[in-house]
């Protein structure tokens, strides 16, 4: 009969919305779950799972080498969030220390997906002896212009080891 049929296809109506509200639902959780694993990697308490550090085999070789080994396996506070992992890497530079970070974003499914990505900054260790001596010959300009060119345009911040023993 025909309110048979009527109540057959409302009742097939209701069952179609109900599933509708259950899939937006789930897509809702999946999304939350998705923007939560996103926000972490900005958490301060979490960053260190998203960092490592790439340090030349000439750092890790020179004077300050063992020490920071040391702070990056065991940092002065104890805290776990204070250990990064590290990794002994030639650098385009001898003596660089450099980050990269793991990157978590939402791709085209909705899924969270990640990359690799250079950090802009790295630091450049080098002894005050290979300053001076850089000075002496003359081509301390020469040799900061090439790094830099090197470099890609990362900022380069220069830390001059073993200051007092040279003097």
């Amino acid at each position: 009969s025909r309110k048979e049929a009527e109540k057959r296809e409302k009742a097939a109506e209701r069952q179609r919305q109900k599933e509708e509200r259950e899939a937006l639902k789930a897509n809702s959780r999946n999304q939350k779950e998705t923007d939560r694993q996103i926000a972490k990697q900005t958490n301060k308490e979490e960053v260190h799972r998203y960092l490592v550090v790439q340090l030349d085999p000439v750092v890790v070789n020179a004077a300050p080498g063992p020490a920071i080994l040391t702070h990056l396996r065991q940092p002065p506070t104890g805290k776990s969030e204070h250990i990064f992992q590290y990794e002994v890497k030639e650098q385009p530079v001898p003596g660089l220390v450099s980050w990269k970070r793991r990157v978590l974003c939402q791709g085209s499914t909705g899924q969270v997906e990640e990359y690799w990505q250079e950090e802009d900054r790295c630091l450049l260790l080098i002894s005050a002896e290979e300053v001076a001596s850089k000075v002496v010959s003359g081509n301390l300009e020469e040799w900061a212009m090439e790094t830099k060119a090197k470099l890609e345009g990362r900022h380069l911040t220069l830390v001059i080891w073993d200051y007092q023993q040279y003097f």
